[in-house]
């Protein structure tokens, strides 16, 4: 997960490409000894899922109250959910959390009705 607008975007996506394929992402062969090819060839390529959200800063999730963070938030549970689920080989059921979230329950951060111009826009 990684913000569109952060520094460190290509760095976190060449990352994620890294962990999918160790192999084909290895750094040069120059600079690795046999027990740094030996730790390459030890480790599979992985399940990845990179989400790059746009203009996003970085570490977006610790901006909780906003929308995107909660969006964030339930994407990563998502996922620890499903990756565990397939390490025991058992289904998931991910409850959908919109009738309870504070944030999704209105557009604005009160119950008081809205300006008439408000409203005609």
């Amino acid at each position: 997960m990684v913000g569109g607008g952060e520094v460190l975007r290509d760095e976190q996506i060449y990352l994620a490409h890294k962990c999918a394929n160790p192999t084909k992402y290895a750094p040069p062969d120059e600079k690795m000894n046999d027990a740094d090819r030996e730790k390459l060839n030890r480790y599979k390529p992985t399940d990845v899922q990179l989400q790059v959200w746009d203009d996003l800063c970085h570490v977006a999730p610790t901006l909780s109250f906003t929308r995107p963070a909660k969006y964030m938030y339930r994407s990563i549970a998502q996922f620890g959910a499903w990756a565990l689920a397939r390490a025991q080989q058992v289904e998931i059921d991910i409850l959908d959390d919109d009738d309870i979230s504070v944030i999704s329950s209105s557009g604005s951060d009160t119950d008081q009705p809205q300006p008439e111009w408000e409203a005609q826009i």
